[in-house]
């Protein structure tokens, strides 16, 4: 039988300190997403599996949850922000609308394997910029990624941009077998290079293709993608070569908003998910063993919801997000209470100060039927306060719950200084 305390494997409980971090981290994100304009929006937690299809480039079935309803019909927990959101777009928005700009923060479920260590429910807050397919909101939506992980106090950080297209073409320019095409992509995306350079031997490829293969293999600054463009124009693949130009416009604008020194680029890197057809990118930071932040550009993926729109956006990962801050001794805020205390008799006294405190901002936990001024002091530091208010017996007594300072006061009238110190809104 199931110990029914503990959660599912996958999920996990968050307390106060913990969840008031989430909130607060969540916040700073929020605000960067509404100076840039993004409006808020959200969608059911429930989807018709269909949303995820394999075909829209969705994750497979096998890692999603899935059930039938008593109508027959098979639904998903969502396993994917975007297709949710694309089906939003394409039901709420005209032409007229575009381009919008939105955000979103929900969770999204995955039947994680348990040798995995992946949490099955990964809490995601981020933006989607729908209706415009230039280089200009590619590079909003990365300074906005940017400047959101800057906000938590993240410092240690790098935004790693590649194509989802560049790889694609380079294979189909190789014109080997489907087999060879599909070793080297495995190669690529395991990032075992010494693997891929002996099949490149093998397949006695031209030096223009060789050196093509030796970029995508590389990573590093903006000179890498200059120097693909280069190589594609002089061998005239331009479209390949239009691929690294638009990654070019993007970096020049990125500089421009000042954010260039966070981006690397790595064209071997590729999106795990198969509606991407543009710009993609993945945050990584020091803390993290995964990706803080993952998105790109897909412009195809809402003609499958009956609007030909271009799309692009990103989703910020908060369970890694928070262990980068942690792992980076980020210090945040955290709130900061008063406890207000009494005996039986003292209540119908305090409580109307109580609530004129509370009016001017001041966090209060108010804890009747209290006898002893030493369960006021255990029970407010187990409680998150900082300063605790005893009234007993007609006594009325402060104490500094961090230095265990007490003082009396003559009137709830007279402790007034002593309560507004807390400050509206304080926090430690």
């Amino acid at each position: 039988m199931k110990d029914l305390i503990y959660t599912p494997y996958g999920f996990r409980d968050y307390l106060f300190e913990d969840s008031q971090q989430r909130m607060e981290v969540r916040g700073r994100i929020h605000a960067v997403f509404e100076r840039y304009g993004y409006r808020d929006i959200q969608t059911p937690v429930v989807e018709y599996l269909e949303v995820f299809d394999k075909e829209r480039g969705s994750i497979s079935p096998l890692d999603m949850y899935k059930f039938v309803d008593r109508d027959g019909e098979m639904l998903a927990l969502r396993p994917d922000m975007t297709p949710a959101l694309a089906r939003l777009a394409s039901l709420y928005f005209q032409d007229e609308d575009l381009p919008c700009r939105v955000t979103a923060t929900g969770s999204t479920f995955r039947y994680n394997s348990r040798y995995s260590a992946k949490q099955r429910e990964l809490s995601q807050t981020g933006i989607e910029f729908f209706g415009d397919e230039s280089f200009y909101s590619d590079a909003e939506v990365l300074a906005v990624a940017i400047e959101a992980l800057k906000a938590t106090g993240l410092t240690d950080f790098k935004i790693a941009v590649g194509h989802a297209r560049i790889t694609a073409t380079v294979l189909e320019l190789l014109r080997g077998t489907d087999q060879e095409r599909q070793e080297l992509v495995s190669c690529l995306h395991s990032k075992n290079f010494a693997a891929m350079e002996q099949k490149v031997e093998e397949m006695a490829l031209s030096r223009p293709l060789r050196e093509l293969m030796e970029i995508l293999a590389d990573s590093g600054d903006i000179q890498l993608i200059h120097r693909g463009r280069v190589l594609c124009e002089t061998e005239g693949e331009a479209e390949l070569a239009s691929y690294f130009t638009r990654l070019e416009e993007v970096h020049q604008l990125l500089s421009a908003y000042g954010l260039d020194a966070y981006l690397v680029y790595d064209l071997s890197m590729t999106a795990e998910l198969g509606y991407y057809t543009g710009i993609v990118f993945k945050g990584y930071a020091y803390g993290s063993g995964d990706y803080i932040v993952d998105g790109g550009r897909y412009d195809d993926l809402l003609k499958q919801f009956q609007k030909d729109w271009p799309a692009v956006g990103f989703g910020i990962y908060q369970d890694s997000l928070m262990t980068a801050l942690k792992k980076q001794e980020v210090v945040l805020p955290r709130p900061n209470f008063l406890l207000a205390a009494c005996d039986r008799a003292g209540a119908a006294q305090m409580i109307p100060w109580i609530q004129r405190w509370r009016e001017r901002g001041i966090r209060i936990l108010f804890k009747p039927c209290v006898k002893t001024l030493d369960h006021v002091a255990s029970y407010g530091r187990n409680h998150q306060c900082s300063r605790g208010l005893f009234f007993k017996d007609g006594l009325l007594i402060g104490m500094d719950l961090d230095t265990e300072r007490e003082m009396e006061f003559e009137s709830f009238a007279a402790a007034q200084d002593f309560v507004s110190a807390m400050g509206e809104g304080e926090t430690r």
